[in-house]
């Protein structure tokens, strides 16, 4: 038995509350119930995962190993529901947990014999399995399969280059010999390719890996990880450390970054929030005063703090919604709030006084911005109406994975592994603005958890909700569980614009839009564009497209044109400047530089003039615009006495301030610093002469 004693809840950083009722966790979960109740000897030969390791063993093994035929049983459901969860693999936090599973599965699978993705296949079976409980799963496989799969195809794709990485990553004896572990590590967190794969391609060239180094740098990457992370390690030290805000200037006014921690604010009572009623609140008590990360009993003009509050009508941010704007005021006292945020359920009020002295205990009243709130209402309605648009035209397994709400502005990111087309971008954009003209009434109501789910609502799956819940029901076109701010009815929303869409992850897909008067503006920008395309023409807005695809047509046969003219005339001085050449020991030296010629241009010259001579190292550069532009390229044979044109070049565009790469043959590179360009071709030159004289 591994018995766990608990008795707290953590309601915030640092703050413990006494559950109820305190328990102890045996240890004897689900998953070890079913397997005494089903009489076998493992959780993985019960009724869950057996269909899954099935699976598995479908394919063609090399090696039958339970141990990693079990870890790829596990870590498939576990993908799967993170994914369906609208976790997508990543770099980053819970994100990078998936892609680590992902790879794990993947080398496992390796390991065994399976040389192609194959996790992807298991989706429809872990679907399968737990249709009873969660049939939205089915609908959305299709989907989680494809962001696995890419996943997969990536990292099989590192493993099939791995040795050529180790190659390079393990070019001489220092880097084998001094810093193996280290490197291992590098390999394994950017690459990820496993240590097992690293050890063995190094004891076949002759040196070991130093697991010790190995391990050090993966511990520290987790107390990075640690350190970065969203949960809290207040409880397990003391609750002081950490809470401090960042130290005034010199004027003592407290820099606007950041909120106070949980210590200062533990013993307060909840704030009550009235504030989807009315926005302006009457004789509410300053329970605290915060500056600098202390608490103070007064504060006065011009000083920058936070208060609390005992009841309020600020909306705390929370969701993606941005939190409320406005003022405190006591008399003549002025303080203006220019953010809300909650710690645990304690709402604080960050600003400056304007005018006055607010102290500890004072009444004041509450007066939220009115027209800051309307615009914020207006976006965050726009965002339910986009989600239920795309779940429309897309499909169901839409899925919310983050937002941003502000005034008359919105961003939303959700589940989606394809390019959404120009069309059915278009068939969201006017479906969300045909809702917004057809005066949808918008109800909220509150209800059990239970009973809005059973309606069909949407509940995002990173959110903890409640026993009673708050459902935002746009006239059955849509249904969420929010808690933001919302408007009576969607034609307040007025205009809706989608500014941006693209992907922002795999699987992963963001569209920025704008509504009411920033919407507004958008249009107009956008016409005052096309008043201006028409006068610079001379036509009328329905001409003022073709011609200008015309004109562009013409354009670019011209620079075609222009180009290939251009190229003939160079045709001369490459011929005259291969006979120039500076000949060493039988090989041709050659520099040239030009103006207003780009990479392409570049390197067909260098091609013309290689034409012209056998054995040569060739380096032509040229300035365009503000940008600098080198090429080096080195014969064969002068290649097999050790010159490199990749580490050539590497050394030459230090000089432009710039970089480059390439192969023993050939490489390239790009500077912004044009003017360097007659020392980098001399660095070029001398590097030659005394590699080969």
């Amino acid at each position: 038995w591994n018995l766990v004693f608990t008795q707290f809840n953590r309601v915030s950083k640092g703050v413990l509350e006494p559950l109820p009722n305190k328990n102890i966790d045996t240890g004897m979960g689900l998953e070890r119930m079913a397997s005494v109740l089903q009489g076998v000897q493992s959780n993985f030969e019960i009724d869950i995962f057996r269909p899954i390791i099935k699976a598995i063993l479908d394919y063609r093994l090399l090696t039958i190993d339970y141990r990693l035929i079990n870890a790829i049983a596990d870590h498939a459901r576990a993908v799967v529901f993170a994914i369906y969860d609208g976790v997508i693999p990543s770099n980053e936090e819970r994100g990078y947990v998936v892609r680590k599973l992902i790879r794990k599965s993947g080398f496992h699978g390796y390991t065994l014999g399976i040389k192609e993705p194959f996790l992807y296949k298991l989706t429809p079976i872990v679907a399968d399995i737990f249709f009873g409980v969660y049939p939205e799963l089915k609908a959305k496989a299709k989907n989680i399969a494809e962001v696995i799969n890419t996943e997969e195809k990536n990292f099989i794709s590192v493993l099939k280059d791995a040795p050529r990485i180790l190659k390079s990553e393990f070019k001489d004896n220092l880097s084998r010999l001094s810093t193996a572990g280290h490197t291992a590590f590098k390999l394994y967190d950017t690459y990820g390719i496993p240590l097992e794969i690293t050890k063995a391609w190094a004891k076949e060239n002759g040196f070991e890996i130093n697991e010790e180094e190995f391990n050090q740098d993966l511990e520290k990457q987790k107390e990075r990880s640690k350190k970065s992370s969203k949960i809290s390690q207040g409880i397990f030290t003391p609750l002081e450390a950490g809470c401090r805000r960042q130290p005034s200037d010199a004027s003592g006014v407290l820099p606007l970054t950041g909120f106070t921690g949980s210590a200062l604010i533990s013993k307060l009572e909840e704030t009550k929030f009235s504030g989807y009623q009315k926005l302006s609140l009457k004789e509410a008590r300053i329970l605290k005063i915060i500056k600098a990360g202390e608490g103070v009993r007064s504060v006065g003009a011009g000083e920058a703090c936070e208060i609390v509050l005992d009841k309020t009508s600020f909306y705390a941010e929370s969701g993606g919604q941005v939190g409320d704007q406005g003022r405190i005021i006591k008399g003549n006292s002025v303080f203006e709030v220019e953010d809300t945020r909650k710690e645990g359920k304690v709402y604080l009020h960050r600003g400056r006084l304007a005018a006055g002295k607010l102290k500890s205990a004072d009444l004041v009243n509450c007066q939220v911005d009115y027209s800051r709130r309307k615009a914020v209402a207006r976006a965050h309605t726009a965002t339910h109406l986009l989600q239920a648009s795309l779940r429309q035209v897309l499909g169901s397994h839409i899925q919310q994975a983050g937002s941003l709400v502000e005034p008359d502005r919105l961003r939303f990111d959700f589940i989606h592994s394809d390019k959404i087309s120009a069309e059915n971008l278009k068939r969201v954009e006017d479906l969300v603005q045909e809702k917004i003209l057809a005066g949808l009434e918008i109800s909220l109501r509150q209800m059990s958890l239970k009973m809005a789910k059973k309606s069909g609502a949407i509940a995002l799956f990173n959110e903890k909700y409640e026993d009673k819940v708050r459902l935002v029901d746009i006239q059955d076109f849509s249904k969420e569980l929010c808690g933001g701010t919302h408007l009576d009815n969607s034609s307040q929303v007025g205009l809706f614009k989608i500014i941006s869409e693209g992907s922002i992850a795999k699987g992963v897909r963001r569209i920025e839009a704008s509504t009411g008067k920033a919407a507004w503006e958008a249009y107009r920008q956008a016409q005052e564009i096309i008043a201006k395309l028409i006068d610079l023409t001379q036509s009328s807005e329905d001409k003022v497209l073709a011609l200008l695809e015309d004109k562009f047509k013409k354009l670019g046969n011209l620079e075609k044109e222009f180009s290939r003219l251009r190229l003939e005339l160079f045709k001369r001085d490459t011929a005259e400047l291969a006979g120039k050449s500076e000949v060493i020991k039988g090989s041709s030296l050659i520099c040239s530089q030009y103006q207003d010629v780009d990479m392409g241009l570049l390197r067909q010259l260098s091609d013309l003039i290689k034409s012209r001579v056998s054995s040569y190292a060739l380096c032509l550069g040229s300035s365009e615009a503000q940008k600098a532009w080198l090429t080096v390229s080195v014969s064969a044979d002068l290649v097999d006495k050790g010159l490199d044109a990749a580490k050539i070049i590497k050394e030459a565009a230090i000089l432009i301030e710039g970089s480059g790469g390439g192969r023993a043959n050939m490489a390239q590179a790009g500077g912004s610093n044009p003017a360097g360009l007659d020392k980098a071709l001399e660095k070029f030159k001398e590097i030659i002469r005394q590699k080969l004289m």
